[in-house]
């Protein structure tokens, strides 16, 4: 077990999937980690100098309360864009986002946050990039960009939100409808990248207090497919933009009024032999005493906006539950 306390003030540092990279290298056999932001306009790649499986200390419950919590766009404004979407005579899905911050009067460290999300989530799900001891980019992921060894790929194709555990709440016309604009997408990519390609039966996948509708596509690429092919691709897939593509990014540039930035971006570990991306959901930047969270919702003709404001505070919430205990305990 190794602790980041052992590379103090040694960076960048990524966590994926349970493994820990930390320093810069140019000459290792490392996996190397790679993000891109939603725009795909940022690109991080960093090969570690020390690579291990992470296990964080334990820690303590925290008291630190926020001064002041403030959502953008407000409830308004996000109900507003729905109507905009619902007029609009060529888009079938978008998918609309908030950011929440939360300022505090104490700062908090890495280590904690780390901790504190490795004791709440599965390991595998948990991610974390830090250019540096004042900024973290973390959450916590239900969701594969896609998987490879060798030339088999694997795409998860993730969309629907319910909290509740009655599962046949989420096989409405509403949710299908949403999640197959996302794997149709998925199969045309795979049908241009592959040989060959299945696609799953539709069941369901539940990540921390919600359950998603969930299918994987699996194919063979032709041996000499790249890793920045497949990207090019699929990100973003209608999951975190919309449907049609070019129409669903222009909408959001009118009128989504804020930088995603990693946020609904992809990230991970990549090797000649094998890679994993996952998709950048239920996520967070914590920079000088300031909490930054994200979340979103697939919108379809068929939505009904108190429903998709619900969705986006419940994904809000498998943060705060986290790192908030005292306010929502109130």
């Amino acid at each position: 077990m190794k602790s980041l306390d052992l590379y103090r003030d040694l960076y960048p540092i990524a966590i994926c999937n349970g493994y820990c990279g930390i320093g810069e290298s140019d000459d290792n056999d490392h996996p190397y980690f790679y993000a891109k932001s939603f725009d795909g306009k940022q690109e991080i790649k960093f090969k570690p100098k020390y690579y291990f499986q992470y296990e964080p200390p334990l820690c303590n419950h925290d008291e630190n309360t926020p001064l002041t919590s403030n959502d953008f766009p407000s409830d308004e404004d996000l109900t507003n864009n729905i109507k905009l979407f619902k007029n609009h005579p060529v888009l079938q899905k978008i998918v609309l986002a908030k950011k929440r911050t939360h300022a505090f009067k104490e700062d908090v460290s890495h280590q904690f946050i780390l901790a504190k999300l490795i004791h709440h989530f599965p390991k595998e799900n948990v991610f974390a990039y830090a250019a540096n001891k004042h900024e973290i980019f973390f959450g916590s992921t239900p969701e594969n960009l896609f998987s490879r060894e060798g030339n088999q790929i694997t795409v998860d194709c993730i969309a629907g939100t319910q909290t509740s555990e009655n599962k046949k709440l989420l096989f409405t016309k509403k949710f299908i409808h949403e999640h197959l604009f996302v794997t149709d997408y998925v199969e045309n990519c795979l049908k241009d990248l592959c040989d060959s390609y299945e696609v799953s039966e539709l069941t369901t996948k539940k990540a921390a207090h919600l359950i998603h509708l969930y299918r994987q596509v699996t194919g063979k690429l032709p041996l000499n497919t790249t890793d920045d092919e497949i990207i090019k691709c699929l990100h973003p897939t209608p999951a975190t933009l919309g449907t049609p593509k070019s129409q669903a990014s222009e909408f959001l540039n009118i009128h989504e009024h804020f930088d995603r930035e990693f946020y609904a971006g992809c990230l991970g570990w990549m090797h000649p032999n094998k890679t994993l991306l996952k998709v950048a959901l239920r996520c967070g930047i914590y920079k000088n005493k300031t909490l930054t969270l994200f979340a979103g919702a697939g919108i379809t003709k068929d939505s009904d906006p108190v429903d998709e404001l619900n969705e986006i505070n419940h994904k809000f919430n498998t943060l705060e539950e986290v790192f908030l205990e005292k306010i929502l305990s109130n």
